[in-house]
């Protein structure tokens, strides 16, 4: 509905505040998404079942630019957010209608259905209504998962907020193909995300380790991602700079196949507070890592030290997935 009431804000005030409490009704999203997962899927299932909300993630911008384009070009500039809003709305009806928070609460669901999501669950017995902030911040994982949050965010938030900028400005692509050019990374990192996925749950199905289903995976994204950056940064021709980069944030979709089945598997019933704990670092990271590298490139007159700037922080992320999973099995 806030959507639906963007395009009639009477001024900037009225489009801020309207901006603002989007943020903040959507905060509430992938939380809950992760909560709902963890309690529908068995542990062996779940990076495969996280990858379907990061798949609609990544496929927003793909699919959304261009339709954007047509419905402004089209039909105005107001249409967008009226349509957008309009599906919102829908799913929001969708959701409500459809979706139970556990399978024992759904009629569709069979007893030998729930039966088996149950017995292929790693839990600790803690329940969703005695979720506590404060039994998680007291565990040194809280702190991990949120190092390795930030340092994704700072990754990130090149691709989503500096990547078309670069591109124009430091390699001379021309507007017309940079839609392409911009778009190309990401169609890499969905792809990469749903193989990461399957993997890893045939690794945990294979060997019953959730470490070595999550970990060795993450900390490949995070050295991928550094190199890919780092490189990206020093070919001099467009074609194969591109091409690393896409490299780079490849790596990425190994890091968060891995992030969000990590969060349910640690977080327990405290699943949607450590994905919000998480979530406010990594877009708190996304916000302010550009600010940071737009700073470096006027100081530097390039974007050579900007990129590797971030490519040392993909390699802290690397580093803190060592202490999130123990070696033996899943963290307690």
């Amino acid at each position: 509905m806030l959507t639906i009431a963007i395009p009639f804000a009477g001024g900037a005030s009225a489009l801020s505040a309207l901006r603002f409490a989007l943020g903040g009704f959507q905060a509430v999203d992938m939380p809950a998404s992760m909560a709902a997962f963890r309690n529908w899927f068995p542990t062996a299932e779940r990076a495969r079942a996280n990858s379907t909300v990061l798949a609609g993630v990544y496929l927003g911008p793909i699919v959304g630019a261009p339709l954007t384009a047509w419905l402004v070009s089209a039909h105005g500039w107001r249409a967008a957010f009226i349509l957008f809003g309009v599906l919102g709305v829908v799913s929001a009806i969708l959701w409500w209608l459809l979706f139970r928070d556990t399978p024992g609460a759904h009629s569709a669901v069979s007893p030998e259905e729930r039966a088996m999501i149950v017995q292929g669950q790693v839990d600790d017995g803690v329940s969703q209504a005695n979720a506590s902030l404060f039994s998680l911040a007291g565990r040194l994982t809280f702190w991990t998962i949120g190092v390795q949050g930030i340092c994704t965010g700072v990754v990130m938030g090149f691709f989503n907020t500096w990547l078309p900028t670069y591109l124009m400005q430091e390699r001379s692509v021309a507007l017309k193909s940079l839609g392409f050019f911009s778009s190309l990374p990401w169609m890499i990192l969905l792809l990469v995300v749903f193989a990461a996925s399957t993997g890893e749950d045939a690794v945990l199905k294979r060997t019953g380790s959730i470490w070595l289903a999550r970990v060795p995976a993450a900390i490949l994204g995070s050295v991928i991602a550094a190199i890919g950056l780092w490189l990206g940064a020093r070919v001099a021709a467009t074609g194969p700079a591109l091409a690393l980069l896409a490299l780079g944030l490849g790596g990425m979709g190994l890091v968060q196949a891995s992030t969000w089945s990590t969060i349910q598997e640690i977080g327990h019933g405290n699943t949607a507070i450590l994905a919000a704990w998480n979530g406010m670092l990594t877009n708190g990271a996304a916000a302010l890592g550009p600010l940071l590298m737009a700073g470096l490139v006027t100081k530097q007159g390039n974007w050579a030290g900007s990129l590797t700037s971030v490519a040392l922080v993909a390699l802290v992320g690397a580093l803190a997935w060592t202490a999130i999973h123990r070696r033996t099995g899943r963290d307690q």
